[in-house]
């Protein structure tokens, strides 16, 4: 999808002693893949943080990352500072309090598509998952009716993504921040979402599920399979969870991004 650039720069949107959240550029890595490779967020993270660095997160090499995001999405990530503040946003992932939002840009122009501007919102996609495709590089949501073979293969967890608000964009009804960039499109969708836990590709794959698949997605969307250097309309746009220490609920958005009521309110 989108090339790796050596001057991509995070920025800091919040810190303190036990948190950093951050605004990731598409097309820089999250976390590193092997010991000392420096292109990538946690790498920066450390350069001003060093403490992120310094205890076991889900992996020796990712420190203190919270969560990750593909690398072609921008959008905000929570780095824990302090062991216990790892541990204590772990215990907010498995209770549900730490949630993450996304704005998807999405075709829909699928007529075999499920999903209807009359449908009642908000609703839910629920399926697990399993690898699939060339080279296991995909996802593929396995639902609750599907065939022996896929329920085999998948995990054993259900993940479910919030589909919170669809606005169908058209010529008559600009989006300002996309509306130069879209003159392909025939028709488009601007769509809000939300998880509490998620897998990896979960929200662009359940959207391709529905018909409306994100775009510049080369993997889940068909019309940029053959353009893999596609800007990718996909952006983690919020972050709500408690603040480690005194409890307090925080919200933060990313610049300039359309929310759900239920953030904004925050």
């Amino acid at each position: 999808m989108t090339d790796l650039k050596t001057d991509l720069r995070i920025s800091v949107v919040a810190a303190d002693a036990d948190f950093v959240v951050i605004d990731k550029p598409a097309g820089l890595p999250s976390a590193p893949l092997k010991a000392g490779e420096k292109n990538n967020a946690l790498s920066q993270i450390v350069e001003t943080f060093p403490s992120a660095a310094g205890f076991y997160g889900k992996k020796r090499i990712e420190g203190g990352l919270v969560h990750r995001l593909d690398t072609a999405t921008r959008g905000l990530l929570l780095g824990a500072l302090t062991q216990s503040a790892f541990e204590n946003f772990e215990a907010q992932q498995k209770n549900g309090s730490f949630v993450k939002y996304y704005c998807a840009y999405c075709d829909a122009y699928c007529a075999a598509s499920s999903f209807s501007p009359a449908k009642t919102l908000p609703f839910y996609i629920e399926s697990r998952f399993r690898p699939y495709g060339e080279g296991r590089k995909k996802v593929k949501p396995v639902f609750e009716h599907a065939g022996k073979f896929d329920i085999k293969k998948a995990g054993t967890t259900v993940y479910r993504t919030e589909i919170l608000s669809v606005n169908m964009l058209n010529d008559d009804e600009k989006d300002t921040f996309v509306q130069s960039e879209f003159s392909d499109i025939k028709k488009s969708a601007r769509v809000l979402c939300r998880i509490n836990r998620g897998f990896r590709h979960q929200v662009r794959a359940h959207l391709a599920s529905i018909g409306l698949p994100v775009i510049g997605d080369a993997l889940y969307n068909p019309a940029y399979a053959d353009k893999p250097d596609s800007r990718l309309w996909f952006f983690a746009s919020a972050l709500q969870f408690n603040h480690p220490i005194s409890g307090k609920r925080l919200c933060y958005t990313l610049e300039d991004m359309p929310l759900p009521e239920s953030a904004e309110s925050l």
